[in-house]
């Protein structure tokens, strides 16, 4: 019967608490991000109220004549060729960012001319308009660049003067109480009801009021995107520690000062297992990092 000796149980100890400190911190990281995502709604609140009930009184105008809704298409996948370009295109698994940067999928002039979809302006608010995952959520994010969308996809181009894009994204944001309504629910794929949608009453505060806004929106998505890197560089961390772990380099320090003992510990665990006290080699094998 073979037998396999597990690290004594101080070091077991040392290193769950070094990965219980880690976790902790994660832990906190996560707290800190829900609080934040609710500092934008609750600006927004602040400074027009609430948009379900417009206490201070705003134009309203539907939904559908502030915005030109744009949707997309699929380039054909037996072109190759279509897919080797630069121009980034959109679908709902690329909707995890509220400004979006940049797409997994890139497609080439030739496919847009060929193909439903089309190139929406820098600026464009995007939603995804067809999905599973809108029986829970509805995905919502501002396009930093021209791109273009898949069939799931919506992007809504302001098309007056008096409506700027960030303020269109975070008054979408706050209305997550009625944009859920729109959602028409299928057997596994759910969709938003256009006509619902565009007939959502829209707030129109002056427009120098929404740009007053917008310089506060972009300051707490520039403090999000230091954090989203912050918590890339923590995450990996974790994995990293959890590694050493596993593999013994996470303690090799601690061990080493606390030979003596450990060699003890080891000696009743090979007692213990096989009835053998631990060879010159078995020690060297240890302790040889």
């Amino acid at each position: 019967m073979r037998h396999f000796l597990f690290p004594p149980l101080s070091e077991q100890r040392r290193i769950v608490e070094i990965l219980d400190q880690a976790d902790a911190l994660r832990k906190k990281r996560a707290e800190a991000n829900a609080k934040a995502e609710r500092i934008l709604p609750a600006l927004f609140i602040k400074m027009f109220g609430d948009p379900v009930t417009n206490p201070k009184g705003w134009t309203l105008k539907a939904l559908g004549n502030v915005v030109d809704i744009i949707g997309g298409g699929t380039p054909s996948k037996a072109n190759p060729s279509f897919w080797n370009g630069h121009i980034p295109w959109v679908s709902p698994k690329d909707m995890r960012e509220l400004i979006l940067t940049d797409t997994q999928d890139h497609i080439t002039a030739e496919a847009v001319k060929n193909s439903a979809t089309s190139l929406v302006p820098r600026e464009s608010v995007l939603i995804v308009f067809r999905s599973g995952i809108l029986v829970h959520s509805i995905p919502l994010a501002l396009a930093e660049t021209e791109l273009t969308l898949n069939q799931d996809m919506k992007a809504l181009v302001p098309k007056m003067e008096e409506v700027n894009s960030f303020y269109l994204l975070a008054w979408l944001l706050t209305s997550k109480q009625t944009l859920p309504a729109c959602v028409k629910r299928g057997a596994t794929v759910h969709s938003i009801d256009g006509n619902k949608f565009k007939s959502l009453p829209f707030m129109l505060p002056p427009r120098k009021i929404q740009e007053c806004f917008t310089g506060t929106f972009q300051q707490i998505l520039a403090t999000d995107a230091s954090r989203n890197s912050f918590d890339e560089k923590l995450n990996s961390l974790f994995n990293l520690l959890l590694h050493r772990a596993f593999s013994g380099e996470l303690t090799a320090k601690w061990r080493e000062a606390h030979m003596k003992e450990l060699l003890a510990e080891m000696e009743e665990q090979a007692k213990v297992l096989n009835g053998e006290r631990l060879d010159a080699q078995m020690q060297g094998l240890l302790f040889s990092q």
